[in-house]
Order: C-alpha cells, then structure tokens, then sequence
C-alpha cells in the first residue's frame, strides 16, 4: 500500500495520461437538420469539420487502403473543381444548337430548354460512365441513304422523328487508356460509391 505522499519513504502515486480526446465528425444533418443530397454538398461538411477539428484532407486519406479509397476526398474535390469538363460546355455551346428549332419551342414554352438525353452504364472498369445525346436519340435509326451526311457530325447520321434541338453533335468515340468519349459527363469515377466510400471512413 502507498504511503501518503510528503513524507519520509512515501512512494509517489502515478496516475496514468488521460487519453487523448477524439476528434469526431458532426453527422452531416448537424447544420441543416435533414440529410444533404447533392455531392457537393456532403464535400462541403466535410471541409467545415476538417477546418473545425484542425486537420487537413491528407489526415483522413491513407494509401495503404484499397485503391477505391485512398484519395476519395481529393478525387471528390477534383471532379467537383471541373466537372463535368469539356462534355458539359457542349450543352451550352451556340455553334451547335439550331435556334431556329429552338425558338419555336420557346413561342410554345417560355422557360424551354435544348432537349438532352441522358444514358448511364456501369464499364468494364467498375466505373459509372454517363453519356448525354440530343432528345430523341434513342427513338433514331442511322440513315444508310442520306447524303448531306457529315463525318463527325452524328446528328446528319440519323433518321429523326422530331428535329432535334442541336445542329451539331460528335461523340460516343472509342474510349482509349488517355481519352474518353467528348460527350461523357463522368469519367474513371463512380461518385455515389466514392461518397458512401468517404463517409465510411469518417463515421
């Protein structure tokens, strides 16, 4: 038994070190009292609680993880800083929709919009590949006798029910190891898995 302390041939109590106190995520309803949907939006949280408990992307990102989950905050952050990239500006490129189509429309409806189409497929790679074509693509046949027919341009390709919004289109090109179709909007990157990926690791 330890003698009291102060006195001649008392041993001295040590007490153990207090644990360090963990650094914990707010749940991401915290600020807004219902779940958040748009990626961006969990991304944000995310950076507040980094900036709140001190730490910087790199503490919660560890490479020794399977290749899926080693960067996902910074993958996250990536594709929100130029999503979705070249594919997207296309949509709102004047060169290429036909206005006189397009004004039509907008005698009828005044808030219309250039009528896209939009296709999602899981590739080889396990990754979510979303393509956009001009509205009505898939009702179209390729026109085997049309002659006004341009090498790169899809849209002179095609039997059209309904004219389409776009004078101009190219895309669904062959992938390669560098390049991707121009008209895919999401590219090596399967969002929704990285995210609950992401909030795995913090929770």
């Amino acid at each position: 038994m330890a003698k009291e302390a102060g006195r001649k041939g008392s041993r001295r109590i040590v007490h153990p070190p207090m644990p360090p106190k963990l650094k914990l995520f707010r749940p991401v309803n915290w600020y807004s009292g219902a779940m958040i949907e748009p990626v961006g939006e969990y991304v944000s949280h995310i950076l507040r609680e980094l900036g709140r408990l001190g730490l910087q992307v790199r503490d919660i990102e560890r490479h020794d993880r399977p290749p899926n989950t080693k960067t996902v905050l910074s993958d996250l952050i990536g594709w929100l800083s130029d999503r979705p990239g070249e594919a997207f500006a296309k949509l709102f490129n004047w060169q290429t929709l036909d206005f006189a189509q397009v004004r039509s429309r907008l005698e009828k409806d005044r808030l219309a919009r250039p009528r896209i189409e939009v296709s999602a497929h899981i590739t080889k790679m396990n990754n979510l590949s979303v393509r956009w074509h001009p509205g009505g693509w898939k009702l179209t046949d390729f026109d085997w006798h049309r002659a006004d027919h341009h090498y790169s341009n899809l849209i002179t390709h095609r039997k059209w029910r309904e004219p389409p919004d776009f004078h101009w289109f190219v895309g669904d090109e062959d992938p390669t190891f560098d390049n991707r179709p121009s008209n895919e909007l999401t590219v090596s990157l399967n969002i929704a898995s990285r995210l609950m990926s992401l909030m795995r690791l913090i929770l």
